[in-house]
């Protein structure tokens, strides 16, 4: 009985020590985190939120390809309301893609 109770008590230190070194490392604004991803040498570059949706989006807009005179009938809208970049055209046809799923 006292093994097992041993056992568990280790288990569960070890778990909770896992899970906090995890969720320092995790951790966006965490000083300790900040230290333990300097001192293991990790240092990622923060990308902001617009980044990672154009990101999630761009393989999406692929999926279903606009015909030419659609897509640039939609060029033109987005363009009139002050969309001017190739990237805000893949990212509506993103959105639309998957809208439609």
């Amino acid at each position: 009985m006292a093994t097992i109770l041993i056992s568990l008590a280790l288990f569960l230190a070890v778990a909770a020590t896992l899970f906090a070194v995890g969720a320092a490392w995790a951790a966006p604004t965490s000083g300790s985190g900040a230290r333990l991803r300097q001192m293991l040498g990790i240092e990622k570059e923060r990308s902001s939120l617009s980044e990672k949706i154009q990101g999630a989006l761009e393989p999406a807009a692929k999926l279903l390809p606009p015909s030419a005179k659609e897509a640039t009938q939609t060029r033109r809208w987005l363009i009139q309301a002050g969309y001017r970049e190739p990237k805000h055209a893949r990212f509506f046809f993103g959105l639309r893609a998957i809208s439609v799923m």
